[in-house]
């Protein structure tokens, strides 16, 4: 397979600009399934796995590589991952620099869904990127998001806000829903009752999974971060529409005239 073009950096200013995504081809290696090699571009996902109870299973091994062409500066820089959706290594001018689960054997896959920070050598001006993903258990595989690229320190600020916006948000929810059970009866009825409790507790809950909170600070098991984020997803809905009913029982029992 031809080689994918470098991804060129050089006219980037970080000091102008913090952070900056890749855009550029990378050369996909498929190691399972086989298939023909080909050029991508990241974000890259794949899926269609086998049904569960709690969702698809997914399956795959996949490799990537690519050339950055990086500008002259003098403070550090890095890559920023904003989260995985697979065990994943990476290696940068050959020497593992991280590595997110264990990639390779369903058995001892491991897979962990925090977002990664990747130093760059100081003062080379083209560095050499491999990034293996590995998925035997979740629906999609792959990086669902931009690989930016940033200061170090730069991207470790960026990510330290990211995970507090994610704690006011669980914090936030889970107290609204206690506040509503603290409430009389009658007022707590008013706003929704039992319905809108379940919704904050649900959003709590998708947020603290989707937002690397279990993994990073408790490290459960990604299996069972991925059930409640299914889970808590699929049940927001007919949450809400409870809310409705208790909210609107006359507007919701007229019938439509077209």
């Amino acid at each position: 397979a031809q080689a994918a073009a470098p991804i060129d950096l050089r006219d980037w200013n970080p000091e102008l600009q913090p952070m900056h995504a890749l855009d550029g081809d990378w050369r996909l290696t498929w190691i399972e399934p086989e298939r023909a090699e080909q050029q991508v571009r990241i974000p890259f996902t794949w899926g269609k796995g086998t049904p569960t109870f709690w969702g698809e299973v997914g399956f795959g091994r996949v490799e990537l590589r690519s050339q950055l062409l990086l500008p002259a500066h003098a403070r550090q820089l890095a890559l920023y991952f904003d989260d995985f959706k697979s065990a994943a290594r990476v290696w940068v001018d050959g020497a593992l620099v991280l590595e997110r689960g264990r990639p390779g054997d369903a058995q001892d896959e491991v897979p962990r869904l925090q977002s990664a920070i990747v130093p760059l050598p100081q003062g080379h001006t083209q560095v050499d990127i491999r990034i293996e993903l590995s998925n035997h258990f979740h629906h999609e595989g792959g990086i669902d998001m931009a690989v930016r690229a940033g200061t170090l320190q730069t991207l470790q600020m960026d990510a330290s806000r990211q995970r507090a916006l994610y704690l006011l948000t669980v914090g936030a929810a889970f107290m609204m829903a206690l506040f509503m059970g603290l409430l009389d009866r009658s007022a707590a009825r008013s706003l929704g009752g039992a319905p809108l409790a379940a919704m904050l507790v649900l959003a709590g809950m998708r947020a603290a999974s989707s937002g690397e909170l279990l993994d990073h600070y408790l490290q459960w098991p990604a299996l069972w971060i991925y059930r409640i984020e299914y889970l808590s997803g699929h049940l927001f809905a007919p949450a809400y529409g409870f809310l409705l009913l208790r909210l609107f029982p006359r507007e919701l029992s007229r019938r439509l005239v077209v």
